[in-house]
């Protein structure tokens, strides 16, 4: 028998059109709030939906100041941020290129965009060849927030904490002592006590060290709101004698061995506005926590999955 023809009436072709969501009759903040979700090549396509849409997009591609990459080379970011006036957010799932032009690409997203508020990098399939080099040119963006990088080579080292009275020669950057932390360069771009990073994630950076980590949190301790410190390979505390007053999400899960003595330093370090502690994959007992009641007054949110060596009778704070 013949196949029977899957023939629509025009009512009901007519009905289907009319269902279908048309985004090029949205208004303009939604469509910039669903546009900067997209990656490049999202957009692109969407360009391709429609004449109209395609023109829209254009039009509003100067209002765009979020922009997200799946998987970018140095030349291609690089010529993107050369064609667009201010970026406020940047993610970039995976940063391919060799250490010198990731760096390169990183002292470049500084020069070009200084207003840049939010930067992610990383993902899990790869290392990011991002090392202490490009790590330093971001500290001239004094409007940058939030800071997420994961699996880069980044071990800390070149920035100088507090007590050095300078970072390198080369470069010119110093530290003054009695201002808490304010780095300088030729340039006169700083980063004062009332500047810095308010979210700082360093996921699975392994190449890390104690004194790098130290380095950072000296750097940005006043400002840090958030700090996520999972899956590093440190079988050591950083070494940091400071406070970080204003944290309240700290996350250390799967953070190297540390133990019950090693996390009572890190709450002990921190600020009494702690509302979500996440201590899942760690080799914590519970007997050995010298934590007052006090330090934690503020709590929400506790995180203690994977916890093996944990019981509910040998948690207490």
């Amino acid at each position: 028998m013949p196949r029977k023809k899957n023939i629509r009436s025009k009512t009901q072709v007519a009905a289907w059109i009319s269902c279908k969501p048309k985004l090029d009759m949205l208004p303009d903040l939604p469509l910039i709030q669903i546009l900067q979700y997209l990656d490049r090549k999202s957009k692109m396509r969407l360009r391709g939906v429609s004449r109209q849409l395609q023109r829209r997009v254009e039009e509003l591609s100067d209002r765009l100041f979020y922009w997200n990459f799946n998987a970018v080379r140095f030349l291609k970011l690089k010529k993107f941020l050369n064609s667009v006036n201010i970026v406020h957010g940047l993610r970039v799932g995976d940063l391919v290129g060799s250490k010198n032009e990731c760096d390169t690409a990183l002292a470049h997203v500084a020069k070009k965009h200084p207003e840049l508020s939010y930067l992610r990098i990383g993902n899990m399939r790869r290392v990011t060849n991002i090392t202490d080099a490009g790590f330093l040119s971001l500290l001239t963006l004094q409007n940058l927030k939030t800071l997420k990088i994961s699996y880069a080579r980044i071990t800390g080292e070149i920035v100088s904490s507090v007590q050095a009275p300078q970072i390198s020669k080369k470069q010119g950057f110093q530290v003054p002592q009695k201002q808490g932390v304010q780095i300088s360069n030729k340039q006169g771009v700083q980063i004062s006590k009332n500047q810095g990073v308010q979210i700082l994630s360093l996921d699975s950076n392994t190449h890390i060290t104690a004194k790098g980590l130290g380095n950072l949190l000296t750097l940005w301790a006043e400002s840090l709101v958030e700090l996520d410190l999972s899956s590093l390979k440190l079988n050591e505390r950083p070494r940091f004698n400071g406070q970080l007053p204003n944290i309240e999400r700290l996350d250390l899960s799967y953070y190297g061995q540390l133990d019950d003595s090693d996390v009572s330093w890190f709450i002990q370090h921190c600020g009494f506005s702690i509302r979500t502690l996440i201590l899942s994959g760690l080799s914590v007992k519970g007997v050995n926590l010298n934590i007052s009641v006090d330090r934690l007054r503020n709590l929400e949110i506790l995180d203690l999955d994977g916890c093996r060596n944990i019981s509910d009778r040998h948690f207490i704070i």
